[in-house]
């Protein structure tokens, strides 16, 4: 299994995989460094079983329970519905039932035996009520080793993350880089329809 280095009230991975797994409504944007405008937007909604993704001007609502998927064209207005089948919309549900991208592993299961798991406890950026982890692993997925480290800035009260930074470092190089960053926010089951409606107002 991982590695894991106990600190005093610190959360544990599985624990993390828990709190991403029981949040309703989420909303993820993803950015890459020194942008200021997210590459790619995703509202999940567990409560409602729709994913909504954004990516520059067109925007996709799959609605799990009634089988749709609904692309809009921010530019043009243009709106096409079309029915999935029922293989893409369980697929859709189990994605979004799991970690929602967040960690770079479907479950803990599937985490590399070396990878570690740590508290960060020396940041000078630390933020009043969050707490700072680290995931860091080898992967070899094309052959050549990459060192991966994922930093998740946590809300203290809530175990769930605010931010989560991915960095990436070679053998031959001494710093890791960043590589790109997400910021999560937490929506209400009102705020998240409000957002819906806004873009698909005839979906229900």
């Amino acid at each position: 299994m991982f590695i894991y280095s106990p600190k005093v009230k610190a959360l544990s991975l599985s624990q993390l995989y828990n709190s991403l797994e029981n949040a309703n409504n989420v909303h993820v944007s993803s950015f890459v460094p020194d942008s200021e405008k997210p590459v790619q937007e995703q509202w999940v909604s567990r409560s409602f079983k729709m994913n909504i993704s954004k990516i520059h001007d067109i925007i996709t609502l799959v609605d799990i329970n009634s089988k749709s998927k609904t692309i809009k064209d921010l530019t043009t207005g243009s709106i096409n519905t079309q029915m999935i089948s029922q293989e893409l919309a369980s697929d859709t549900e189990y994605s979004i039932n799991r970690s929602l991208g967040l960690i770079p592993f479907y479950s803990i299961s599937n985490i590399p035996p070396d990878a570690e798991w740590n508290k960060v406890t020396d940041s000078q950026n630390l933020e009043e009520n969050t707490e700072i982890y680290e995931l860091s692993y080898i992967s070899d997925t094309f052959g050549d080793a990459v060192f991966i480290k994922m930093r998740y800035i946590l809300k203290a009260d809530t175990d769930l993350p605010i931010k989560v930074e991915s960095y990436r470092k070679l053998p031959n190089e001494s710093e890791y880089t960043l590589n790109g960053f997400k910021t999560i926010d937490y929506l209400s089951n009102e705020d998240f329809v409000s957002f819906k409606n806004n873009y698909f107002k005839d979906e229900k």
